[in-house]
């Protein structure tokens, strides 16, 4: 029995760290940045380009389809709210979502819809100056 005890005791220290890895919460802070789509679904994101910046509650985003050249501008206004990240574009309509969002080692972003759990993962990086220089529409 005194065995098992320590066991216990022992192995303490190792869950208690591992459980500082887990996705936790996103502030507001750890939110602002640059950050670029590698997944959806466990599904490398392939042809389709996203960046995305947050601000002081405003966002920008460039986005890219298939073998397009040019990246399309979103931007608008954000909020994040007990770990639930929702937003307006610029002409006042909200996204298709809110996502319940987490970080992890303060570098990987991940989105998970809420309502059909689709779940974005981006990583956090600079955005290239390819991308701003090859906007073909502002929306």
């Amino acid at each position: 029995m005194k065995k098992i005890i320590y066991a216990i005791i022992m192995s303490l220290p190792l869950l208690l760290a591992s459980c500082n890895k887990e996705n936790q919460p996103l502030s507001t802070d750890s939110l602002k940045g640059t950050w670029n789509l590698e997944q959806i679904d466990g599904i490398p994101a392939g042809e389709l380009s996203v960046w995305m910046e947050f601000s002081d509650k405003t966002f920008d985003i460039y986005q890219r389809l298939g073998n397009k050249v040019s990246y399309e501008h979103y931007s608008g206004t954000w909020s994040l709210v007990k770990g639930v990240l929702s937003g307006s574009y610029s002409d006042g309509k909200p996204w298709a979502s809110s996502y319940n969002a987490t970080i992890t080692d303060g570098v990987q972003l991940k989105l998970e819809a809420v309502g059909n759990g689709e779940v974005s993962t981006y990583r956090k990086s600079n955005i290239p100056s390819e991308v701003r220089e090859t906007i073909i529409s502002e929306k």
